[in-house]
């Protein structure tokens, strides 16, 4: 997560370790994103 200046960011990244952000106005945004996570996780799981 990115909370520089006013706009917030997740960032997620992909299977190359890529990071893609998207901008959220309000923690709760990022449950929105859950599936995206956890794919993130396993990524980072071996």
């Amino acid at each position: 997560m990115h909370f520089n200046g006013g706009q917030h960011y997740i960032g997620l990244f992909d299977e190359e370790k890529s990071e893609t952000r998207h901008a959220i106005d309000v923690n709760d945004e990022i449950y929105q994103f859950a599936e995206q996570i956890r794919r993130t996780v396993h990524y980072y799981d071996d």
